[in-house]
C-alpha cells in the first residue's frame, strides 16, 4: 500500500494503512472510530510508561532505604510506632 506525502508516494504497511483509516473516521466524527483510537492511544501510554519505569537491584534499594533513615523518613528499630527518626537522632 502506499499514500502520497509531500507530492511523493511512501510504502506504508497494512497496519499503518488500517490505523491511519480509523484515524481519518475518528476525526469525521465516528464514535466507535474514535472509542478505537482512544483505547489503543492509552494501551500505548500504558505500556512507554512500564518501560520508563526504573528498576532497582537489591543493592539500589539498601542505598535508598538509608538516604530515607537518615533523612528521619523512615522509623528508627525500638522508637515509637509512627514517630520517624529526626536527623541528628541516632
Amino acid at each position: 500500500m502506499s499514500e502520497i506525502v509531500d507530492g511523493d508516494p511512501r510504502k506504508m504497511s497494512r497496519l499503518e494503512a488500517i490505523i491511519k483509516a480509523q484515524a481519518d473516521l475518528a476525526v469525521k466524527g465516528d464514535p466507535r472510530a474514535t472509542n478505537a483510537v482512544i483505547n489503543r492511544v492509552e494501551k500505548l501510554e500504558a505500556a512507554e510508561a512500564d518501560r520508563q519505569m526504573p528498576s532497582f537491584t537489591s543493592a539500589d534499594r539498601e542505598v535508598i532505604a538509608e538516604i530515607h533513615r537518615r533523612l528521619g523518613l523512615i522509623e528508627k528499630p525500638g522508637t515509637s510506632e509512627g514517630a520517624p527518626t529526626q536527623p541528628g537522632q541516632e
